[in-house]
């Protein structure tokens, strides 16, 4: 087990499995494209494909923010729901997903997985 995540555990109080830390960042998709829609105060992102790939008609992925960061975090948090990865793992991914370009400029935005 890595210093940093050995620290991560310790703070959240319980116990994780390293092992598992990778496999679920492993599932974190590369790309997510997403369309974002402002709305008086409120940014409205709906996620278009991960990985290149459209998304299934059956499976709408959408979320709300108050501010750009805000709005980096839930479409995270959002990817990370899709992706079935537990609550209790996912602080060590935080923002693993960060948008390319600016949000402010842009209706549609392509996130990347950090390395």
């Amino acid at each position: 087990m890595s210093w940093l995540t050995a620290i991560k555990t310790s703070l959240m109080g319980h116990r994780v499995d390293p092992e598992l830390v990778n496999a679920y960042k492993s599932a974190i998709p590369s790309t997510v494209d997403v369309q974002i829609n402002v709305s008086g105060d409120s940014y409205i992102a709906t996620v278009k494909s991960v990985e290149n790939e459209k998304l299934p008609k059956e499976t709408f992925l959408i979320t709300e923010a108050q501010s750009q960061d805000e709005l980096v975090n839930m479409v995270n948090d959002l990817i990370f729901s899709y992706k079935n990865i537990p609550v209790q793992y996912r602080p060590f991914y935080k923002q693993v997903l960060r948008p390319v370009g600016s949000v402010a400029k842009t209706e549609n935005l392509k996130l990347v997985k950090a390395a």
